[in-house]
């Protein structure tokens, strides 16, 4: 629908990376994308409350991202794995938005060790959501 209407850059509002996936994949540049916001009702109060109190303590940030900048070798990547769709989806709008960081194709034929929580979490049959990012080459 975007590109009939013409559009080849956007500022996208979402919290979904695969939507974020799928706008790229298409060929339309995303210059931005906005998480939208999240409002209050009688039926989610509790769960708002106990995530706005976590989420100061969440790994993924701005900080995160200048420190794995900053540590990583030319080659080096960054692995993510969770089996937390919303904490995956959080996430991934804070990697993909830090503009030194590319996320690149996870190639499942790759070899790349199976953690113990994957293990555990596959085992109680939980989704496993994973991402891969290498800093953007013009930085290196």
């Amino acid at each position: 629908m975007l590109k009939l209407l013409g559009l080849k850059t956007i500022r996208l509002h979402t919290n979904n990376p695969e939507k974020v996936a799928k706008v790229r994949e298409s060929g339309i540049e995303i210059i931005e994308v906005i998480p939208t916001k999240t409002y209050i009702k009688s039926h989610n109060s509790d769960y708002l409350r106990a995530k706005k109190k976590h989420h100061k303590r969440r790994m993924i940030n701005q900080n995160f991202c200048e420190s794995l900048v900053r540590i990583l070798n030319k080659d080096g990547e960054f692995l993510f794995k969770t089996d937390h769709q919303e904490y995956f989806e959080e996430s991934m709008c804070t990697l993909q938005n830090f503009s030194l960081l590319d996320h690149v194709p996870w190639d499942k034929e790759d070899y790349y060790p199976v953690t113990d929580f994957e293990r555990i979490w596959s085992n109680e049959g939980k989704k496993i959501y994973s991402a891969r990012f290498k800093i953007h080459q013009e930085v290196v």
